[in-house]
Protein backbone atom coordinates (compact mmCIF):
# COMPACT_ATOMS: atom_id res chain seq x y z
CA UNK A 1 0.00 0.00 0.00
CA UNK A 2 1.68 3.18 -0.92
CA UNK A 3 1.64 5.77 2.08
CA UNK A 4 -0.40 8.81 1.46
CA UNK A 5 0.11 12.18 1.88
CA UNK A 6 -3.54 13.69 0.66
CA UNK A 7 -0.88 15.76 -2.04
CA UNK A 8 -1.17 13.33 -4.76
CA UNK A 9 -1.41 14.73 -8.16
CA UNK A 10 -4.95 12.26 -9.76
CA UNK A 11 -5.51 11.71 -12.76
CA UNK A 12 -8.23 9.82 -14.39
CA UNK A 13 -7.19 7.10 -17.01
CA UNK A 14 -11.16 7.39 -18.93
CA UNK A 15 -9.49 7.37 -22.52
CA UNK A 16 -6.68 8.04 -24.44
CA UNK A 17 -7.79 11.53 -25.98
CA UNK A 18 -8.72 12.53 -22.43
CA UNK A 19 -5.04 12.08 -21.16
CA UNK A 20 -3.37 14.18 -24.03
CA UNK A 21 -4.93 17.06 -23.02
CA UNK A 22 -3.88 16.69 -19.13
CA UNK A 23 -0.99 18.93 -18.34
CA UNK A 24 1.73 17.26 -17.19
CA UNK A 25 2.71 15.50 -14.33
CA UNK A 26 4.30 17.86 -11.25
CA UNK A 27 8.36 16.42 -10.65
CA UNK A 28 8.01 17.57 -6.70
CA UNK A 29 4.35 14.72 -6.23
CA UNK A 30 3.62 11.56 -6.89
CA UNK A 31 1.00 11.10 -9.63
CA UNK A 32 -1.25 8.28 -9.82
CA UNK A 33 -3.06 7.66 -12.84
CA UNK A 34 -6.84 5.64 -11.60
CA UNK A 35 -9.42 4.24 -14.05
CA UNK A 36 -12.73 5.96 -12.97
CA UNK A 37 -15.59 7.95 -14.22
CA UNK A 38 -17.05 10.34 -11.72
CA UNK A 39 -21.60 9.79 -11.15
CA UNK A 40 -22.82 12.91 -13.34
CA UNK A 41 -23.99 14.33 -10.42
CA UNK A 42 -20.73 15.26 -9.16
CA UNK A 43 -18.93 17.97 -10.30
CA UNK A 44 -16.21 16.51 -12.56
CA UNK A 45 -12.63 17.55 -10.77
CA UNK A 46 -10.21 19.89 -11.86
CA UNK A 47 -7.43 17.47 -13.84
CA UNK A 48 -5.20 16.69 -11.56
CA UNK A 49 -6.33 16.63 -7.91
CA UNK A 50 -5.37 15.31 -5.08
CA UNK A 51 -5.86 11.65 -3.01
CA UNK A 52 -7.51 14.19 -0.33
CA UNK A 53 -10.14 15.45 -2.36
CA UNK A 54 -11.23 12.07 -3.28
CA UNK A 55 -11.30 10.63 -0.20
CA UNK A 56 -13.17 14.28 0.91
CA UNK A 57 -15.40 15.32 -2.08
CA UNK A 58 -16.28 12.08 -4.04
CA UNK A 59 -15.49 9.06 -2.52
CA UNK A 60 -17.85 8.16 1.03
CA UNK A 61 -15.82 6.74 3.36
CA UNK A 62 -17.97 7.28 6.43
CA UNK A 63 -20.21 4.34 5.06
CA UNK A 64 -20.33 0.86 6.52
CA UNK A 65 -18.21 -1.50 4.17
CA UNK A 66 -20.28 -3.34 2.08
CA UNK A 67 -20.51 -7.47 1.86
CA UNK A 68 -18.70 -7.03 -1.39
CA UNK A 69 -15.97 -4.79 -0.11
CA UNK A 70 -14.83 -7.23 2.82
CA UNK A 71 -14.89 -10.30 0.34
CA UNK A 72 -12.74 -8.73 -1.66
CA UNK A 73 -10.51 -7.41 1.15
CA UNK A 74 -10.78 -11.27 2.24
CA UNK A 75 -9.48 -12.70 -0.82
CA UNK A 76 -6.18 -10.30 -0.78
CA UNK A 77 -5.70 -10.33 2.77
CA UNK A 78 -2.16 -13.09 3.85
CA UNK A 79 -3.30 -13.38 7.80
CA UNK A 80 -5.50 -16.77 8.00
CA UNK A 81 -6.95 -15.85 10.79
CA UNK A 82 -8.30 -12.63 10.05
CA UNK A 83 -9.07 -13.81 6.18
CA UNK A 84 -11.39 -16.40 8.06
CA UNK A 85 -12.77 -13.75 10.02
CA UNK A 86 -13.28 -11.61 7.01
CA UNK A 87 -15.09 -14.25 4.81
CA UNK A 88 -17.43 -15.13 7.57
CA UNK A 89 -18.97 -11.47 7.40
CA UNK A 90 -19.22 -11.70 3.57
CA UNK A 91 -20.66 -14.61 3.19
CA UNK A 92 -24.69 -15.39 3.55
CA UNK A 93 -23.61 -17.48 6.64
CA UNK A 94 -22.64 -14.46 8.42
CA UNK A 95 -24.90 -11.85 7.40
CA UNK A 96 -26.58 -11.30 10.69
CA UNK A 97 -23.29 -10.35 12.76
CA UNK A 98 -22.48 -8.63 9.32
CA UNK A 99 -25.94 -6.53 10.36
CA UNK A 100 -24.91 -6.25 14.01
CA UNK A 101 -21.50 -5.25 14.32
CA UNK A 102 -20.62 -3.69 10.95
CA UNK A 103 -23.53 -2.38 9.13
CA UNK A 104 -25.94 -1.08 12.21
CA UNK A 105 -23.43 0.54 14.11
CA UNK A 106 -22.72 2.31 11.08
CA UNK A 107 -18.24 1.83 11.04
CA UNK A 108 -16.66 3.84 8.75
CA UNK A 109 -14.12 2.53 6.76
CA UNK A 110 -11.50 3.26 8.73
CA UNK A 111 -13.26 2.29 11.76
CA UNK A 112 -13.58 -0.94 9.94
CA UNK A 113 -9.86 -1.76 9.91
CA UNK A 114 -8.85 -0.50 12.75
CA UNK A 115 -11.15 -2.67 14.98
CA UNK A 116 -12.33 -5.89 12.34
CA UNK A 117 -9.33 -5.59 9.83
CA UNK A 118 -6.02 -4.21 10.94
CA UNK A 119 -4.05 -6.57 9.25
CA UNK A 120 -5.63 -5.98 5.59
CA UNK A 121 -4.78 -2.32 5.76
CA UNK A 122 -2.17 -3.04 3.51
CA UNK A 123 -4.07 -4.45 0.58
CA UNK A 124 -5.93 -0.95 0.29
CA UNK A 125 -4.98 1.45 -2.56
CA UNK A 126 -6.92 4.10 -4.15
CA UNK A 127 -7.91 1.98 -7.12
CA UNK A 128 -9.51 -0.06 -4.83
CA UNK A 129 -11.09 2.21 -3.11
CA UNK A 130 -12.87 3.72 -6.28
CA UNK A 131 -13.42 0.11 -7.32
CA UNK A 132 -15.38 -0.74 -4.25
CA UNK A 133 -16.79 2.16 -2.12
CA UNK A 134 -19.80 4.11 -2.84
CA UNK A 135 -19.06 7.56 -4.10
CA UNK A 136 -21.24 10.23 -1.86
CA UNK A 137 -24.63 11.23 -3.01
CA UNK A 138 -26.94 14.39 -3.15
CA UNK A 139 -28.57 15.43 0.25
CA UNK A 140 -31.71 16.73 -0.85
CA UNK A 141 -32.80 19.90 2.27
CA UNK A 142 -36.13 21.78 2.15
CA UNK A 143 -35.77 25.56 1.84
CA UNK A 144 -37.21 27.25 4.58
CA UNK A 145 -37.41 30.64 3.72
CA UNK A 146 -38.62 33.20 1.33
CA UNK A 147 -37.21 34.83 -1.55
CA UNK A 148 -39.07 37.83 -0.26
CA UNK A 149 -37.00 37.62 2.81
CA UNK A 150 -33.90 37.92 0.76
CA UNK A 151 -33.16 37.08 -3.11
CA UNK A 152 -29.41 36.32 -2.32
CA UNK A 153 -29.89 33.99 0.41
CA UNK A 154 -32.16 30.90 1.92
CA UNK A 155 -32.18 28.84 5.01
CA UNK A 156 -32.46 25.14 6.00
CA UNK A 157 -33.28 22.95 9.29
CA UNK A 158 -32.10 19.73 9.61
CA UNK A 159 -31.95 17.38 12.48
CA UNK A 160 -28.31 16.47 13.45
CA UNK A 161 -27.86 12.61 13.39
CA UNK A 162 -24.92 10.46 14.88
CA UNK A 163 -22.41 9.80 12.06
CA UNK A 164 -24.32 11.83 9.68
CA UNK A 165 -21.92 13.08 6.87
CA UNK A 166 -23.53 16.20 5.65
CA UNK A 167 -25.60 17.42 8.89
CA UNK A 168 -22.48 17.26 10.58
CA UNK A 169 -20.33 18.74 7.94
CA UNK A 170 -22.88 21.62 7.84
CA UNK A 171 -23.07 21.94 11.90
CA UNK A 172 -19.40 22.35 12.17
CA UNK A 173 -19.17 24.90 9.53
CA UNK A 174 -21.73 27.21 10.93
CA UNK A 175 -20.58 26.80 14.07
CA UNK A 176 -16.31 27.61 13.09
CA UNK A 177 -16.18 28.55 9.31
CA UNK A 178 -18.67 30.41 7.61
CA UNK A 179 -16.13 30.75 4.46
CA UNK A 180 -16.67 27.03 3.46
CA UNK A 181 -17.95 27.00 -0.33
CA UNK A 182 -20.80 24.53 -0.74
CA UNK A 183 -21.79 22.93 -3.90
CA UNK A 184 -25.73 22.92 -4.65
CA UNK A 185 -28.49 22.83 -7.17
CA UNK A 186 -31.88 24.58 -6.02
CA UNK A 187 -34.66 22.30 -7.36
CA UNK A 188 -38.21 24.48 -8.10
CA UNK A 189 -40.75 23.41 -5.68
CA UNK A 190 -44.20 21.98 -6.78
CA UNK A 191 -46.27 25.80 -5.09
CA UNK A 192 -44.76 28.13 -7.56
CA UNK A 193 -46.44 30.64 -10.21
CA UNK A 194 -45.27 33.22 -12.59
CA UNK A 195 -48.79 34.95 -12.53
CA UNK A 196 -48.42 37.18 -9.48
CA UNK A 197 -52.57 37.22 -9.26
CA UNK A 198 -52.34 33.78 -8.85
CA UNK A 199 -50.10 33.77 -6.34
CA UNK A 200 -51.49 36.21 -4.14
CA UNK A 201 -54.80 34.60 -4.35
CA UNK A 202 -52.91 31.24 -3.16
CA UNK A 203 -51.05 32.50 -0.59
CA UNK A 204 -53.22 35.29 0.89
CA UNK A 205 -56.93 34.25 -0.20
CA UNK A 206 -56.82 30.32 0.48
CA UNK A 207 -57.66 28.58 3.47
CA UNK A 208 -54.91 25.90 4.08
CA UNK A 209 -54.23 23.25 6.72
CA UNK A 210 -49.91 22.53 7.51
CA UNK A 211 -49.54 19.28 8.72
CA UNK A 212 -45.79 18.42 9.41
CA UNK A 213 -43.97 16.62 11.66
CA UNK A 214 -39.94 16.72 12.56
CA UNK A 215 -38.33 18.30 9.71
CA UNK A 216 -41.01 18.23 7.84
CA UNK A 217 -41.76 21.36 9.44
CA UNK A 218 -39.19 23.32 6.68
CA UNK A 219 -41.56 23.58 3.91
CA UNK A 220 -44.17 25.11 6.08
CA UNK A 221 -41.74 27.89 7.79
CA UNK A 222 -41.39 28.78 3.79
CA UNK A 223 -45.29 28.86 3.45
CA UNK A 224 -45.42 31.25 6.12
CA UNK A 225 -43.11 33.38 5.73
CA UNK A 226 -43.77 33.88 2.05
CA UNK A 227 -47.56 34.60 3.16
CA UNK A 228 -45.97 37.00 5.28
CA UNK A 229 -43.87 39.08 3.40
CA UNK A 230 -46.63 38.94 0.43
CA UNK A 231 -48.93 40.13 2.71
CA UNK A 232 -47.41 43.21 4.25
CA UNK A 233 -45.67 43.61 0.02
CA UNK A 234 -49.47 44.15 -0.34
CA UNK A 235 -50.55 45.91 2.36
CA UNK A 236 -53.03 43.14 3.47
CA UNK A 237 -53.49 43.44 7.33
CA UNK A 238 -52.60 39.82 8.72
CA UNK A 239 -56.36 39.72 10.46
CA UNK A 240 -57.71 39.91 6.61
CA UNK A 241 -56.04 36.97 5.70
CA UNK A 242 -57.44 33.64 5.01
CA UNK A 243 -57.35 30.78 7.49
CA UNK A 244 -54.33 28.93 8.22
CA UNK A 245 -53.97 25.96 10.52
CA UNK A 246 -50.79 24.48 11.50
CA UNK A 247 -50.68 20.77 13.08
CA UNK A 248 -46.99 20.70 14.34
CA UNK A 249 -45.77 17.48 16.26
CA UNK A 250 -42.79 17.64 18.02
CA UNK A 251 -40.08 14.94 18.28
CA UNK A 252 -37.72 16.85 20.57
CA UNK A 253 -39.41 19.36 22.51
CA UNK A 254 -35.92 21.18 23.26
CA UNK A 255 -34.41 21.28 19.60
CA UNK A 256 -37.91 22.46 18.11
CA UNK A 257 -37.80 25.45 20.84
CA UNK A 258 -37.25 28.01 18.47
CA UNK A 259 -39.11 27.55 15.71
CA UNK A 260 -41.98 26.87 17.97
CA UNK A 261 -41.41 30.60 18.93
CA UNK A 262 -41.33 31.41 15.82
CA UNK A 263 -44.76 30.12 15.02
CA UNK A 264 -45.98 31.60 18.26
CA UNK A 265 -45.43 35.07 17.26
CA UNK A 266 -47.05 34.41 13.92
CA UNK A 267 -50.22 33.25 15.56
CA UNK A 268 -50.44 36.26 17.92
CA UNK A 269 -50.09 38.50 15.16
CA UNK A 270 -52.83 36.59 12.98
CA UNK A 271 -50.33 35.33 10.21
CA UNK A 272 -51.26 31.80 11.64
CA UNK A 273 -55.13 31.27 12.37
CA UNK A 274 -54.91 28.26 14.69
CA UNK A 275 -51.20 26.55 15.62
CA UNK A 276 -51.83 23.17 17.75
CA UNK A 277 -48.82 21.13 19.43
CA UNK A 278 -48.19 18.38 21.09
CA UNK A 279 -47.68 19.80 24.42
CA UNK A 280 -44.75 18.98 26.52
CA UNK A 281 -46.93 16.58 28.89
CA UNK A 282 -48.66 14.29 25.94
CA UNK A 283 -45.31 14.91 24.08
CA UNK A 284 -45.10 11.50 22.53
CA UNK A 285 -48.82 12.26 20.93
CA UNK A 286 -48.71 11.42 17.02
CA UNK A 287 -49.50 14.33 14.51
CA UNK A 288 -52.42 12.87 13.47
CA UNK A 289 -53.55 12.46 16.82
CA UNK A 290 -53.86 16.18 17.11
CA UNK A 291 -55.88 16.73 14.02
CA UNK A 292 -59.28 14.49 15.54
CA UNK A 293 -59.37 17.46 18.37
CA UNK A 294 -59.59 19.83 15.48
CA UNK A 295 -62.39 17.62 13.26
CA UNK A 296 -64.79 20.06 12.87
CA UNK A 297 -62.44 23.12 11.87
CA UNK A 298 -60.89 20.74 9.75
CA UNK A 299 -64.43 19.57 7.68
CA UNK A 300 -65.23 23.15 7.74
CA UNK A 301 -62.02 24.70 5.40
CA UNK A 302 -61.98 21.15 3.39
CA UNK A 303 -65.98 21.48 2.45
CA UNK A 304 -67.37 24.74 2.99
CA UNK A 305 -64.28 27.11 2.04
CA UNK A 306 -62.45 25.00 -0.55
CA UNK A 307 -59.25 24.39 1.24
CA UNK A 308 -56.20 23.16 0.78
CA UNK A 309 -54.02 20.87 2.42
CA UNK A 310 -50.49 20.43 2.99
CA UNK A 311 -48.31 17.70 4.24
CA UNK A 312 -44.84 16.69 5.23
CA UNK A 313 -42.80 14.85 7.30
CA UNK A 314 -43.64 11.88 9.51
CA UNK A 315 -45.92 9.67 10.37
CA UNK A 316 -46.23 8.36 7.20
CA UNK A 317 -49.06 9.55 4.43
CA UNK A 318 -51.39 6.69 4.61
CA UNK A 319 -51.66 7.04 8.53
CA UNK A 320 -52.43 10.73 8.45
CA UNK A 321 -54.82 9.91 5.13
CA UNK A 322 -56.89 7.73 7.41
CA UNK A 323 -57.47 10.37 10.16
CA UNK A 324 -58.56 12.59 7.18
CA UNK A 325 -61.01 9.96 6.14
CA UNK A 326 -62.62 9.50 9.41
CA UNK A 327 -63.04 13.21 9.29
CA UNK A 328 -64.82 13.03 6.16
CA UNK A 329 -66.56 10.19 7.14
CA UNK A 330 -68.30 12.44 10.35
Amino acid sequence: MMKLTGNEQIYLNKDEDEMKIHSQPSQSEPSLFLNFKPPSYIPYPQIPFTSSYLLTHILNISAPPTQLFIQMIAEQCLVLEEKYKLQYFSSLRGIKDYEIHIKKPRLSIVDFFEKIAPDSRSVLTLQFLLDYLPCLIPRKYTICSSALTNPQSLSVIYSLHPRGLCTTWLTEIVSTDFSSTLSATINRGTIFSHDDDEESAFFLSTPTILICSGSGVAPMRSFLEHRKHLAQKLNVPFVQLSPCFLFFGCHNFLESFAIRGEFAEMEMCGLITKLVLNEEKSRKARVQELLILFCEEIGDIMFNKNGKIFLCGYPKLNEVDKVLVEIVQK
